[in-house]
């Protein structure tokens, strides 16, 4: 099954989770009026994240658009891997932070936007660029970036119960029933995340971008210093919006991958590693057969 068929059954799953669960809600609360409340909030929650979603993710980060004259190789990148991809190229926007991270968004290949932050543009270049640039590409290829951004906006509104109570411009206000709210919501954000953002999605545009640039040693490299980067200095953000994410800086930790929506970057290296060996076996075989016509 195409990736991205299984990313719509599994937004539609998600949806029908949420639908459930309102309609559950609102016939606790109040009966048949609860009911067709939740179902009117439920249907404009579906059309906010399926139209504006994009819109919210790129203003929770402050991203600007990004104009060719800014950065005239991520521009170059884009276009010639878009063409080779046979895709439409997507809109270019930054978030001016001194982290090293990027992710796609968007609800098709048509209408989808990447994002990179200025600490990347100052870590990268050269092939290492390209390759980060093909990854975020996948995504949007694959129709993930429409999974992060339904799930990412879904997961910022069930959180959003314990953040009125509990914070006031982000700093806690120590409020009771803030805290409670946070405990209930918090773990049922994470799973409902990680349900949706399933860590083969960052492996699997890992693959493709390799096949695509077949440089899978210059995504590795890229893949270590954001990691590196990320441990030391992290791009703060809302954590329903991280799945979205390039890197995370914890990855490597067992706790952390409880939950997890990103592999650890152990484990994409490695197998960035095998489809190196795998495309030098080719290669080797490839001239092999030309030796021996």
């Amino acid at each position: 099954m195409a990736p991205s068929t299984i990313n719509q059954l599994r937004l539609l799953a998600l949806f029908a989770l949420v639908g459930l669960v309102s309609i559950s809600l609102g016939r606790a609360l109040a009966g048949w009026v609860g009911i067709g409340v939740a179902i009117v909030a439920f249907l404009f929650l579906v059309w906010f994240c399926w139209f504006a979603g994009d819109r919210r993710l790129l203003s929770a980060h402050g991203a600007k658009p990004l104009t060719r004259k800014q950065s005239p190789e991520l521009y170059r990148y884009v276009q010639e891997l878009a063409k080779a991809a046979e895709m439409p190229r997507p809109r270019l926007y930054f978030i001016a932070s001194p982290a090293a991270n990027a992710f796609s968004t968007g609800r098709d290949r048509y209408n989808a936007t990447l994002v990179v932050t200025q600490g990347l543009l100052d870590l990268l270049s050269g092939d290492e660029l390209e390759a980060i640039v093909a990854h975020e590409l996948s995504i949007i290829y694959r129709q993930d970036c429409l999974s992060q951004t339904v799930v990412s906006v879904l997961a910022d509104v069930l959180s959003w119960p314990g953040r009125v109570f509990f914070f006031k411009k982000h700093r806690p206000t120590g409020n009771p029933i803030g805290a409670l709210l946070s405990l209930v919501f918090a773990p049922f954000t994470a799973l409902f995340v990680h349900i949706g953002q399933g860590q083969g999605r960052k492996l699997g545009a890992d693959e493709s971008a390799a096949r695509l640039t077949r440089k899978p040693s210059a995504l590795a490299r890229a893949l270590d210093q954001l990691d590196s980067r990320a441990k030391r200095q992290p791009l703060l953000a809302n954590p329903a919006h991280q799945g979205c994410l390039l890197m995370l800086g914890d990855t490597d930790n067992i706790f952390s991958n409880l939950f997890a929506t990103h592999p650890a970057t152990r484990d994409r290296l490695e197998q960035l590693d095998i489809i190196e060996k795998d495309m030098i076996r080719q290669q080797n075989n490839a001239t092999l057969t030309a030796m021996n016509l």
